[in-house]
């Protein structure tokens, strides 16, 4: 059995935590994934603008009525990890803006107004992911 406790280096013996004290696994997980964050600064920008050019490419290709716009959503989570307000900001802008771009270059396919709900749930969506 594993005993959680400090070694105290004049006696040279573990002394044991109380419960309240031991390190659980989710703590250790998250502030080992935290340092990584903090080493690569870059990685959640880097995965964001990944998402937003796939999200516009397939929305662009795809008929009206199968958006992928839901895809931007996805954005707003990988950038508030760096937790930085502006931008944040700028990239659910973007995100939105793209979503309704990408409702004028999509070929034509179901109704306008199925699109126009859905585009307007996923705008809905970026937004009140802040």
């Amino acid at each position: 059995m594993h005993k959680f406790g400090v070694v105290n280096p004049v006696k040279k013996a573990t002394v044991e935590l109380p419960p309240q004290e031991r390190p659980d696994i989710q703590s250790a997980v998250s502030a080992g994934f935290g340092r990584f964050l903090a080493a690569h600064w870059l990685l959640p920008y880097a995965a964001s603008f990944l998402v937003i050019a796939l999200s516009f490419a397939t929305d662009a290709m795809l008929p009206r009525g199968a958006t992928s716009a839901i895809g931007y959503c996805l954005v707003p989570v990988l950038a508030g990890v760096r937790r930085r307000r502006r931008t944040l900001l700028l990239l659910t802008a973007i995100c939105t803006i793209l979503t309704w771009v990408g409702y004028f270059l999509e070929p034509v396919g179901g109704p306008r107004w199925a699109s126009v709900f859905d585009r307007a749930m996923v705008t809905a969506v970026l937004w009140l992911t802040l």
